[in-house]
């Protein structure tokens, strides 16, 4: 091999089937919200995906992986760009009602940087209607 450790992953949700099926491939699994973290756990990194648009306090989880997240790591989260959902899929101007909170990119920015991220990279995916970014601590 090439002298790396096996990666150890472990899956956050709320839906007990999901965690069910993420057991059953040998994962370790949390029942939980991000929110909850026990803040004196530590990965080194933490992959937040097609998620954040349906919280309410998107804020909190976003402290909350600064403080559970190894220096040095990296945070990867994406959410649905709302005016490009709504001119590509929609067709005008739409809510979806699962999201609390119908994001821009520069809405998604400031949230990021106004919780003490820097932005890495980002990736457009799906017609460029899901935007990701990576992220690293500005510690």
């Amino acid at each position: 091999g090439l002298g790396c450790t096996p990666a150890r992953t472990t899956i956050l949700d709320v839906s007990i089937e999901e965690l069910a099926h993420a057991a059953g491939v040998g994962f370790t699994t949390i029942y939980g919200r991000a929110e909850d973290l026990d803040p004196t756990a530590r990965y080194d990194g933490v992959l937040c995906v097609q998620t954040i648009d349906h919280l309410t306090d998107p804020l909190t989880m976003l402290r909350r992986v600064q403080q559970v997240l190894t220096p040095g790591g990296w945070f990867y989260v994406d959410m649905v760009d709302h005016l490009c959902w709504c001119s590509a899929v929609a067709g005008k101007l739409a809510y979806k009602v699962d999201h609390p909170i119908n994001w821009s990119r520069s809405a998604f920015h400031r949230a990021l940087t106004t919780t003490g991220w820097r932005v890495r990279g980002t990736l457009l995916s799906n017609l460029g209607i899901h935007y990701g970014v990576l992220c690293t601590r500005k510690d």
